[in-house]
């Protein structure tokens, strides 16, 4: 290969490069640079940092990713929209991802394939800033540098731009393939018009493709992109219930996914700190989701979704490809994964899923999974604990199962497969169902590192304030008669020692994980994070108020819904029923049967609820700080502990 003219390498200094737009969710580069930023000013803070990379800040250990959601969730409030997302959301026109929320499958325009470029999801080649190091550029200040390129298809260095020294210049280069720059020194006065030039040679992009699979924790459940909004004083013609000024948009409407999810996020974290990295990422996890549902087909009834159907989707302004989208509804999250990822012909119109692929845009290189929860018996605890006596009346929260059934079926007992009814059948069922998972994303994917698959427990929601036990008082307030929630001091504590006080749940997950061969992160080594900040813990601020909004003498008590902000700053982690009720909305049984009298469910309330006891999206922000150092070391070889 020929180097330009010839002069020596500069004594000091070298090239310093790093990747632009390198997170490939989004479908600009423009709404990843907040995030980019916020994880610069954490880097920037002087501040102890502990083992798990969180820095004390006013005397709080906060990690990237926390910190991250506090500083844009507060500047957008103050620009006048609720959550970092809505602001996106509002700025897109509701495009502000690779996702079709109609369709329920990437968009087509991130899939679009130039033979140089790659596609917006899957790039083949991205623009570099690469420039002089400080101390060369201040040395070569004033001059003009030439900027060169070399690839493994070129025949020669490239010419590629002109530019200062002391600034950077804008370069194409491949990914995950070697590339060497070199920056010539511009220097009229000199017998070949050169000065020097400085060299970077064997460079390299790194591509990686992250995907998230599993339930209503990886889901997001319970932080709609763009919540709903109140005006206020405006009310339901027939209730005293606060009228929305603008409903709640989800990134998937039928799984209440969310681009605050944890999974989503550590994406976005790792994309932020690797500069020479391009990092894609694409989320599966749907709430409601068992581990048959993420390699089997998916229940659309789940009592945690709202029905697929061609009305729903027309509703939702869906025009095109209904029938396909309708046929896709209860394929399971592996199905739709390898749609997206296959590039053989028909495979993303295929009404079938696709059992092989000889052509992949990509492979996982890391996989985010929440799962196993529904699996022995979470939701049905929950649901029992909460209840009270309205459990047999309430379809869409119960299944119209008595309180008694409910909890003999959260024991597992009717579903086994020759395991015992106590902590160790819960392992034995999970190791069985987690190993068979295991087998399939290898077969689907050919991902046969196991350890490229990350895990964790489930936080405990559990705590108040003050770090003791949620007492049904607390519980209860905010969730009235109207809303068929009134649980008892006893159910709590049943809850709390079936599932947290000896690690129960945490326990059986991780003794089933450690035969797979799966990475498992002990997060409860955190010294109990959210311990403080369970469903029932208090605050000062008005977000943090617990009594239903009543509007009484044409004001509303205790606090007007218009600041009961979903992404404003609270003590709990945690989502009540109200603030469920509040952000996701739902409409009176009356009016649901008016648009669709064959719907005797109203599925928009059953939306409304299913955020209770999901975490906010610090808390899915908390979470994602915890599964950090993992998912960087399985993605990158760096970090603690790698």
């Amino acid at each position: 290969m020929c180097l330009p003219a010839q002069a020596q390498d500069a004594p000091l200094g070298k090239i310093v490069w790093q990747v632009q737009d390198r997170f490939r969710f989004f479908s600009d580069e423009a709404f990843f640079t907040p995030h980019l930023r916020a994880s610069e000013a954490f880097n920037a803070l002087e501040a102890p940092r502990d083992e798990f990379g969180r820095k004390k800040i006013d005397g709080e250990w906060v990690g990237p990713i926390q910190f991250a959601e506090r500083k844009l969730a507060g500047s957008a409030i103050k620009n006048g929209h609720d959550g970092w997302a809505a602001q996106a959301y509002t700025a897109s026109k509701e495009a502000f991802t690779c996702w079709d929320s109609g369709r329920r499958q990437v968009r087509g325009d991130c899939l679009k394939t130039d033979e140089a470029e790659g596609s917006r999801l899957f790039p083949a080649q991205v623009t570099i800033s690469a420039s002089l190091d400080s101390t060369a550029a201040q040395v070569f200040a004033g001059k003009q540098c030439e900027w060169f390129i070399h690839t493994g298809t070129d025949k020669d260095w490239r010419t590629v731009t002109q530019a200062d020294c002391a600034g950077p210049a804008q370069l194409t280069a491949p990914v995950n393939a070697q590339f060497s720059m070199l920056a010539r020194v511009l220097d009229p006065a000199s017998a070949n018009g050169m000065l020097t030039q400085v060299t970077g040679v064997y460079q390299q992009v790194e591509g990686r493709l992250v995907v998230g699979l599993g339930d209503s924790y990886g889901s997001g459940e319970g932080n709609p992109d763009y919540p709903a909004n109140y005006s206020k004083s405006v009310t339901l013609a027939d209730t005293a219930r606060p009228q929305p000024s603008t409903l709640p948009r989800w990134l998937d409407p039928a799984c209440h996914r969310s681009v605050y999810s944890h999974q989503q996020r550590i994406a976005m974290q790792l994309a932020a700190e690797n500069r020479k990295s391009v990092v894609s990422y694409i989320g599966y996890a749907c709430s409601g989701a068992s581990i048959a549902n993420v390699m089997a087909s998916v229940d659309t009834h789940n009592d945690h979704m709202e029905p697929v159907t061609e009305k729903t989707l027309r509703d939702s302004r869906v025009k095109k490809g209904v029938a396909t989208t309708v046929a896709q509804a209860d394929w399971s999250q592996l199905d739709h994964a390898a749609r997206d990822l296959c590039a053989d012909e028909g495979s993303a119109k295929s009404e079938k899923p696709i059992k092989g692929c000889s052509s992949w845009r990509g492979k996982p290189d890391l996989i985010l999974l929440s799962v196993g929860g529904n699996d022995i018996g979470f939701a049905n605890v929950v649901k029992w604990a909460v209840a009270g006596r309205a459990v047999g009346q309430v379809r869409f929260l119960s299944g119209g199962e008595k309180p008694g059934t409910m909890l003999k079926r959260a024991g597992g007992k009717e579903d086994l497969a020759g395991c015992s009814g106590d902590e160790a059948g819960l392992q034995c069922r999970l190791a069985e169902r987690y190993a068979s998972l295991a087998v399939a994303i290898e077969n689907r994917f050919g991902l046969t590192d196991r350890n490229k698959i990350v895990t964790g427990p489930y936080p405990g929601p559990m705590g108040d304030e003050a770090g003791g036990i949620c007492s049904a008082e607390a519980v209860n307030e905010g969730a009235n008669s109207e809303h068929f929630i009134s649980t008892s001091d006893k159910r709590l504590r049943s809850l709390h020692e079936t599932l947290f006080a000896q690690k129960q749940l945490t326990n059986a997950m991780k003794q089933a994980v450690s035969k797979t061969g799966w990475t498992w992160v002990d997060a409860l080594a955190w010294s109990g994070a959210f311990d403080r900040h369970g469903v029932c813990a208090r605050g000062e601020r008005k977000s943090d108020a617990f009594k239903s909004l009543q509007l009484i003498s044409g004001g509303w008590e205790p606090v007007s819904p218009a600041e009961m902000l979903a992404y404003a700053p609270r003590q709990r982690w945690f989502r009540t029923f109200n603030d469920s009720v509040l952000m996701q909305f739902y409409v009176s049984r009356i009016e649901q049967l008016a648009r669709n009298p064959r719907q005797p469910i109203d599925y928009h309330y059953q939306a409304g609820v299913s955020g209770f006891f999901h975490p906010t999206a610090e808390g899915q922000a908390v979470m994602a700080d915890m599964l950090l150092n993992a998912s960087r070391c399985r993605l990158f070889g760096t970090g603690p502990g790698c």
